[in-house]
């Protein structure tokens, strides 16, 4: 087996060695692969001809078909791979092929079942159902309601019962209720609470003849909401995890890439007579998910073994796929390959740190949107018409390297195709729309609406209680001679440039959708606008420039409190009382 991993051969032929009352299963899954078709770098953009000469390109379908191949042909039998949502969305890959090509890939790797992610619903129902019908496998999602879309109904299953070596288990599917808001689902469809959704099907399950061995859930909801998950339904043996783009590993051996670990793999949740196994593999396909899991004569789970797999060269791509992506690529490569501008610095777009905090590419970003604004509509004596642009973090995909940034690079890191547009917002509405920026901040599970901006100077304290967390507010002027910032005015009407996706109320922003008013929609594409600003200001040097501020030492702001206890109450007094009668 070229490319073959011993310690990995030496777990699955352990399999067959193992108690005839025990039972093992060999678990293979994906997440977010964000329509990564072919190989990358280390950050998850393009491989370039650089990556490839230091051997610095990883995942691609062609490498994980090899890899998927070669652990199932070991033991089909006990093999079970499984997606839990976000193939859509990310790459020029979506853009022309529209998900067609997640269907046709996917089904050449076979996969037994996958959950729906919130991206699988950015280009509306009328998007997704094609993909669902293409594909060869059942897709799983016991919270949606489609009642009211009577399209979508018989193309997915609350769960779905697979029989792998004799053992009935159950896969059962979920999706973040949050989908209503941060994606396109239109108002057909209702999202349930996961938690209750998912109980409520365990239920339905255990009550089944013959009865269920295994409980599987499958889901886009967050590596934090998952844990909350698994203690909530201590029957789920197994939870496949989706949509925060966690990387899980080993906490305290070497590690195979660039990526830190933010949990254990897996992730035990421990219900004292049984267990729970949280596992989740990043994002983009640059690993492939492996857990071989022993069960014991009562289905509970006994021991475990396995890490995500690294897709790197050590993995050869099979050449019969990679063929079939060379030929689909072709209608990709000439737009994909163009130079749109160059940056003289890294520019910083990975989630985990964009959705939570300051990130040099959200400054970038923003800078053209309100650039690009203030060149379309001249004033007489002013620079612009609107000083301020603000974009959700959740619409940044990718960073970008330093030197040449292809067209590719772009539509990576802006995939979505959003319109930047003008409103007026009313100040008090701002600062509500701000709060909300940080309302849900977490570190675990990062929101998409953190907020990256041009013309604000932001202060949040997150020691204090959402809704009470910004400090302070500055806006740039507009109409003014030269550019100054100022407090924030509650009652002042500011002009804000920002996405149509904002402005519907995406990512949770319902403070603008309700409030603003004088929209003038441009139908300029989010990505085309950051083009045309890369082509006129490169070489881009840009950095992080203080635009917001995190106060999160609570410990210290504690600390500043006097609080009432003995200490203060009696000694204190008693000192100041003794230096005074040494005064006298």
């Amino acid at each position: 087996m070229s490319g073959s991993h011993p310690i990995l051969c030496l777990t699955l032929l352990l399999n067959y060695v193992t108690c005839a009352s025990s039972y093992n299963l060999v678990l293979l899954h994906t997440n977010d692969v964000h329509a990564h078709i072919e190989e990358m770098n280390k950050y998850a953009s393009g491989c370039k001809a650089s990556d490839r000469d230091k051997r610095e390109c990883y995942g691609g379908v062609a490498r994980r078909v090899t890899k998927i191949n070669e652990i199932r042909g070991m033991d089909p039998n006990h093999t079970l791979l499984l997606d839990a949502g976000d193939q859509f969305q990310g790459t020029l890959w979506f853009n022309i092929y529209n998900g067609q090509e997640a269907a046709r890939f996917m089904n050449e790797m076979k996969y037994d079942a996958m959950s729906l992610g919130n991206h699988e619903f950015d280009n509306g129902v009328e998007g997704l159902i094609p993909f669902m019908e293409n594909v060869t496998f059942p897709i799983v999602c016991c919270n949606l309601d489609t009642s009211q879309q009577p399209n979508m109904i018989g193309l997915f299953s609350r769960h779905e019962i697979l029989n792998k070596g004799g053992k009935r288990i159950a896969i059962i599917g979920y999706l973040t209720e949050d989908t209503s808001f941060i994606s396109n689902p239109g108002k057909h469809l209702h999202f349930y609470d996961v938690v209750d959704s998912v109980k409520a099907e365990v239920q339905k399950i255990k009550s089944m003849t013959p009865k269920v061995d295994i409980l599987i859930g499958v889901g886009h909801y967050g590596y934090g909401n998952d844990k909350k998950l698994a203690h909530a339904v201590p029957d789920l043996d197994i939870i496949v995890g989706g949509h925060t783009h966690t990387f899980l590993y080993d906490m305290t051996g070497p590690l195979p890439s660039n990526d830190e670990p933010e949990g254990p793999y897996p992730t035990i949740v421990d219900h004292g007579t049984r267990k729970t196994l949280i596992v989740q593999d990043y994002f983009a396909g640059k690993y492939l998910g492996f857990l071989n899991i022993t069960f014991d004569s009562n289905n509970n789970v006994e021991s475990w073994d396995g890490l995500p797999i690294l897709l790197d060269n050590n993995t050869l791509q099979d050449p019969n796929i990679l063929a079939e992506v060379t030929e689909m690529s072709k209608e990709l490569e000439a737009e994909k390959q163009k130079v749109v501008g160059y940056s003289a610095v890294y520019l910083e777009g990975d989630s985990k740190v964009c959705r939570l905090m300051e990130c040099n590419l959200g400054n970038l970003i923003t800078d053209g949107m309100v650039s690009h604004h203030a060149h379309k509509i001249p004033l007489n004596g002013s620079w612009s018409d609107a000083a301020i642009a603000i974009l959700n973090s959740g619409g940044i995909r990718a960073p970008i390297e330093r030197g040449n940034i292809s067209r590719g690079d772009v539509l990576t890191t802006m995939p979505f195709r959003n319109n930047v547009d003008l409103i007026n917002l009313q100040g008090k509405y701002l600062r509500q729309a701000l709060e909300h920026s940080v309302q849900h901040y977490d570190k675990l599970n990062r929101a998409g609406a953190f907020l990256q901006v041009s013309g604000l100077r932001v202060t949040y304290d997150l020691c204090k209680p959402p809704g009470q967390r910004v400090v302070s507010a500055y806006t740039r002027c507009r109409r003014c001679s030269s550019p100054r910032y100022s407090l924030l005015n509650d009652d002042k009407i500011y002009t804000i440039v920002t996405l149509d996706f904002v402005i519907r109320g995406g990512d949770g922003f319902k403070v603008i959708h309700d409030h603003h008013t004088d929209h003038q929609p441009f139908n300029e594409i989010d990505s085309d606008v950051f083009t045309s600003y890369l082509q006129s200001n490169s070489p881009i040097i840009k950095g992080e420039e203080g635009r917001i501020t995190l106060l999160e030492d609570c410990a210290a702001s504690n600390s500043m409190i006097i609080k009432p206890n003995a200490f203060n109450l009696f000694v204190i007094p008693l000192v100041f009382f003794n230096i005074l009668l040494c005064l006298l």
